[in-house]
């Protein structure tokens, strides 16, 4: 799924959140509108469509695997056998899976 850039929040106050939440679900949802709800004109939630909130985990899984050490490593590491043609085809994986599905039946 490509990740796209959140829109910036529109501002709703609790009140109207609550008084049109089929309406906000749906423009969340289908129109891919954040809302930021207040509370005494505090922020207080968020109302997010479903693909937009799994867009942010993904960004922040992302962000996550970037500054995670071991990852960096690992990436290196698969960057160098790259370098060095040490890389498997997609029918060695599939070898591989077969084998180990035999070995667990």
């Amino acid at each position: 799924m490509p990740i796209r850039a959140l829109k910036l929040p529109k501002s709703v106050d609790a009140t109207t959140a609550k008084n049109n939440l089929g309406e906000l679900l749906d423009k969340a949802h289908f129109g891919e509108i954040p809302f930021l709800v207040t509370k005494r004109r505090e922020p207080w939630a968020v109302i997010l469509g479903i693909d937009a909130y799994a867009d942010l985990l993904d960004q922040l899984d992302t962000m996550a695997e970037q500054i995670d050490p071991k990852f960096q490593k690992s990436l290196q590491r698969s960057m160098e056998e790259y370098r060095r043609g040490d890389v498997g085809t997609m029918e060695d994986i599939r070898r591989i899976l077969r084998r180990r599905d035999k070995e667990r039946a």
